[in-house]
């Protein structure tokens, strides 16, 4: 297996979302999508980007924290972007869809990805401070 380190920024970001290798044709409507719209950021908000991408293994939950305190726009904007691309998977309408069976344990889920949730942004908060001191 490859450490995350090692991957490059789609198959990191989709690793990230999805827990799964990225499918070669969505990886390059990725790369292609990237491209387009790359110039809106500037110098230091790549920098700051790349900074993270390389240092930080958990981008969930650094995503989460910089989303919430409007840092790393980037990094936000890319990992969107990967889960707006994801969702057109069949193998991901898991994470989009509730079937009949899963309504049933719907609410013991809810609870669960809330506490998921709280653990990941505290988590983010320290990986952000990072991001900043460096």
């Amino acid at each position: 297996m490859m450490k995350k380190r090692d991957m490059d920024e789609a198959e990191r970001i989709y690793n990230a979302i999805f827990r799964a290798k990225i499918p070669r044709s969505l990886k390059s409507r990725f790369q292609e999508a990237v491209g387009r719209v790359s110039d809106q950021y500037t110098e230091s908000e790549r920098k700051e980007y790349n900074f993270a991408l390389a240092s930080i293994t958990d981008l969930e939950a650094l995503e989460l924290a910089a989303r919430q305190h409007k840092r790393l726009p980037l990094l936000v904007a890319r990992i969107r972007l990967m889960v707006r691309l994801g969702e057109t998977l069949p193998e991901n309408r898991k994470y989009f869809l509730i079937t009949k069976h899963r309504k049933l344990v719907w609410p013991w889920v809810l609870k669960l990805m809330g506490i998921r949730t709280l653990m990941k942004y505290i988590k983010g908060r320290f990986l952000l401070r990072s991001v900043k001191n460096a």
